[in-house]
């Protein structure tokens, strides 16, 4: 492990440098290695999809040594909706989280401390920080650390660290979501998801166009347009249809979308 002082430094100059997303995630990964751990992730929900995890898994950026099978397997059981972080933060908490300490207080349910108890016995993933980064309207997000060593090693780490490792998440995302073209990448996974005519139809409702306007300009009719926003807003988590066009808005679609 490296003192404390060389490990911030050296952090702030690769963020302050970095010009991508990847360059600034490899920062913030070196960071966290030189303070003791041994994998970080980084995480952020869009809200207008907050009810739709059980289509995506919100991993979006993990170390190269991270356990792919472990991510694996949370995206395929639909872990997600039953990550206690995750419900956390969407509720505004903002305090960092100690995976198995959560556990042991026995104030998660069944299925929250079964997602730990998967991670630790499958995985060997034995500990892990959630340190909460962003909280809004817009999306929530969090930067979790883990740890193989054993309960005495991590817990001199997490004592004499954690303030540290606070700091560095908090300006590693602030750096991140401070440009909106970045922020728009985490759209991806769900964008994905879509067809090119709910792209499209997405694309004129964040341009404030009435469905019989969308169904000229697309070439269609008014019945299919109205069918396609239907299929949307359950591919938004069950919304109304109010609440898919202030969505639609709230992503501003009409700059992320080219068609």
């Amino acid at each position: 492990m490296h003192n404390i002082e060389s490990v911030l430094s050296d952090f702030l100059q690769n963020i302050g440098l970095a010009v991508n997303i990847d360059e600034m995630f490899a920062a913030l990964e070196k960071a966290v290695t030189m303070l003791g751990f041994d994998n970080v992730s980084y995480t952020y929900v869009p809200l207008v999809i907050g009810n739709n995890l059980y289509q995506l898994s919100p991993i979006f950026l993990i170390s190269q040594s991270y356990e792919k099978r472990f991510i694996a397997h949370y995206a395929s059981e639909k872990l997600g909706l039953d990550d206690f972080t995750i419900k956390r933060i969407k509720n505004g908490d903002m305090i960092p989280m100690n995976w198995w300490e959560e556990a042991e207080k026995k104030a998660l349910s069944h299925k929250e401390k079964k997602v730990i108890e998967i991670a630790r016995n499958d995985y060997g993933i034995r500990h892990g920080i959630t340190i909460p980064t962003y909280s809004t309207k817009n999306g929530i997000a969090g930067v979790s650390v883990t740890s193989s060593e054993s309960n005495t090693v991590f817990s001199s780490l997490y004592k004499e660290r954690l303030l540290l490792i606070k700091a560095i998440a908090q300006i590693f995302n602030d750096r991140v979501l401070v440009s909106p073209k970045i922020r728009q990448n985490f759209m991806t996974p769900f964008l994905q998801k879509l067809t090119d005519m709910e792209k499209g139809v997405l694309k004129k409702l964040s341009q404030g166009y009435a469905p019989q306007v969308i169904a000229y300009e697309l070439n269609s009719t008014y019945r299919y347009v109205n069918n396609v926003i239907t299929i949307l807003r359950g591919k938004f988590g069950g919304i109304t249809r109010d609440q898919l066009l202030y969505a639609a808005g709230l992503i501003a679609f009409d700059e992320l979308v080219d068609l």
